[in-house]
């Protein structure tokens, strides 16, 4: 390689470097959004969910959740801290991170 061909080596192998990480390249995994709705419906009735939002998520004490616009973070964050007096606040002991996704999918599928 000339002395001159170096430089620019190195300011592309730089320039590519910054690019991929910029794009996340090599960065954590995604949080998992992707779920079973058939398991998710057994777990809606497992995990008591059925109780104040409805057999369907018709809704019921607790709101209509049925086809839910509401995102994948908005709702994991609420079962795991609650919301208000009404809504109590689950474990990942209690309700799994695969049984929110599975209910989630459950819940977008209605």
């Amino acid at each position: 390689m000339s002395k001159r061909a170096v430089p620019l080596f190195l300011f592309v192998l730089v320039l590519v470097v910054l690019v991929v990480a910029a794009c996340g390249g090599g960065g954590a995994a995604a949080p998992q959004t992707q779920g079973d709705a058939n398991a998710g419906a057994q777990a809606w009735a497992a995990k008591g969910c059925a109780g104040c939002h409805g057999v369907n998520a018709e809704g019921a004490i607790g709101p209509k959740l049925a086809g839910t616009s509401l995102p994948f973070d908005t709702v994991k964050n609420t079962v795991r801290n609650g919301k208000g007096a009404g809504m109590p606040k689950f474990s990942a002991d209690q309700v799994s991170d695969a049984d929110i996704a599975n209910i989630y999918a459950w819940l977008k599928s209605k």
